[in-house]
């Protein structure tokens, strides 16, 4: 996923200059941490719109052909945590959300240190 892409998503209220260097400068991994991070933050505040634009933004980035089963089951999480927001029910989606985060920061440092 583009860092553009992301930038022009994300919440412009959220977004300082700092902030978009920050995306502007980041691999395609660690944009994935800054989607996590705007859905959870998004789903802490209540807000559907940002919340569901970043969860539609990490099912757009799912590689069906290379992530196999797990891209398969990312979609049913992410398609879950979506049906919950729409129905203001944030919390449930907050702690998948984090789950997944750390999981995901953790390989990311795990694929660093080799």
């Amino acid at each position: 996923m583009a860092p553009e892409t992301l930038i022009r998503n994300y919440s412009n209220s959220c977004v300082n200059t700092y902030k978009e260097q920050e995306i502007m400068m980041s691999s395609p991994e660690k944009c994935i941490l800054h989607l996590y991070d705007a859905a959870i933050q998004g789903c802490a505040m209540s807000q559907e719109d940002r919340a569901g634009k970043a969860l539609a933004m990490l099912i757009d980035g799912l590689d069906y052909q290379a992530g196999g089963d797990i891209a398969k089951r990312l979609f049913e999480l992410y398609e879950y945590c979506l049906r919950l927001i729409h129905r203001h029910e944030f919390e449930s989606p907050i702690r998948i959300l984090k789950g997944i985060r750390e999981a995901w920061q953790k390989a990311l440092t795990a694929e660093l240190a080799a």
